[in-house]
């Protein structure tokens, strides 16, 4: 049965997929950055799967700035519902230490940062 499956082993597309822990987001995404390196990712849920090409363009407009930890466009929401994204920069993420997360922090991966503002530079777009 393929159905049991990830849709890159049944179709040669050329699109990687990491699996990490079920219970940590966190420990996920900090896995899938040591498997896969990068200088900033994205967070987009699920129930954010048609974003505007807009919303990139304008948060990337940021990758050159070591200063900033998040790019961000829900604190405060300036978009609609279902528009929903989040940069982290890979560098930053790397120095949380997950001891130190809540439960909740673990299961979303960005409540830390503004949950401690203060140790965290966010920007949010318009």
């Amino acid at each position: 049965m393929i159905y049991n499956k990830p849709i890159n082993e049944i179709y040669d597309i050329g699109i990687s997929i990491y699996r990490g822990p079920l219970n940590n987001v966190f420990e996920r995404f900090q896995l899938c950055l040591k498997e896969y390196p990068c200088s900033w990712f994205f967070r987009i849920c699920a129930d954010s799967p048609l974003l505007d090409i807009e919303i990139f363009q304008n948060m990337t407009a940021y990758i050159k700035r070591q200063d900033v930890g998040l790019v961000t466009n829900v604190f405060p929401r300036t978009y609609p519902h279902g528009q929903s994204a989040e940069m982290l920069n890979a560098a930053t993420f790397a120095t949380i230490d997950p001891s130190r997360l809540t439960s909740e922090e673990e299961e979303h991966i960005t409540r830390v940062y503004y949950n401690h503002q203060d140790e965290y530079r966010i920007v949010n777009i318009d």
